[in-house]
Formats: structure tokens, C-alpha cells, sequence
């Protein structure tokens, strides 16, 4: 029995379907699983496709840059680093679909080095390429 299942982040799983999913065929832009469990595909697609490059992570850190004025009136609760380091984490466990799994747990209070420690976590479990998170983190401040 086909089960379709769709990825709204990426409209077409033509690349995935490319580098080995046997068990998922394309139907008129939809994806479908064809093995009797139907889980072990779409983990692997969702893996697959979850992986974050290094110049969609400057970009993201990028416009929060450009908008942390806005991001710091709205999120009046602690310090603007704090904020501006949680909005970027929140915005990359969102673009990359991140479940509470995959989530990092904060056993106390957060602070800046928190979020840090979160962000390179997510970061390096998805994204393949070096970077410098310093510069990444001091540039949202300045």
C-alpha cells in the first residue's frame, strides 16, 4: 500500500531520490513510501534532506543580525546576547525540522554560553562544513 507523505520545505525529493531511497517513489511531486513499516523511509529522507550548509546557516544568522533590533524589543527578557542566541537557536531547530530528540535539554538556567553550547550541538550534528561560530556569535551583537 502507498503511503504518501510530503515535504513542505522541499517541493521535490528528485536529489534524494537520486542518491538512494528504493523504497520511495514520486507520484505527481508527492513522495510515497513503498515498504511494509513505512518509518525507516521518511527517517532517512528527513535526515537526508535535514542537512544544514554553512552559507544557509550565515544567512540565517545574517538576517537576525539585520533584525535584532526588532527581535530585542519583542523579546524583552534577558540580556541581548541571550536573546539574540536563542532566536538564532530557535530558528535552526525550526528550519531543520528538528524533533525533541534532536533538541539539546537545558537542566537549569540559561545564558548566553547555553545557547552557544545548543547552537554549535545542533550545528555540528547537521551540518557537514567548518565554522567559525566566534565570529558568528560576536557578529549578531555588534
Amino acid at each position: 500500500m502507498d503511503v504518501p507523505f510530503s515535504f513542505p520545505r522541499f517541493p521535490s525529493l528528485q536529489a534524494g531520490l537520486r542518491v538512494g531511497f528504493p523504497n520511495v517513489k514520486m507520484k505527481a511531486g508527492q513522495a510515497f513510501c513503498m515498504c511494509s513499516d513505512h518509518i525507516g523511509c521518511r527517517n532517512d529522507i528527513f535526515r537526508y534532506m535535514s542537512r544544514l550548509k554553512r552559507s544557509e546557516f550565515l544567512r540565517i544568522a545574517e538576517g537576525i543580525r539585520q533584525d535584532r533590533k526588532t527581535i530585542i524589543k519583542h523579546n524583552p527578557i534577558g540580556s541581548d546576547e541571550e536573546i539574540l542566541l536563542w532566536m538564532l537557536m530557535s530558528c535552526l531547530i525550526n528550519y531543520l525540522g528538528l524533533d525533541g530528540n534532536e533538541v539539546p535539554c537545558f537542566p537549569g538556567p540559561t545564558n548566553a554560553e547555553t545557547y552557544k553550547t545548543a547552537i554549535i550541538f545542533i550545528v555540528r550534528n547537521t551540518c557537514e562544513e567548518e565554522i567559525e561560530f566566534e565570529e558568528v556569535f560576536e557578529g549578531l551583537i555588534v
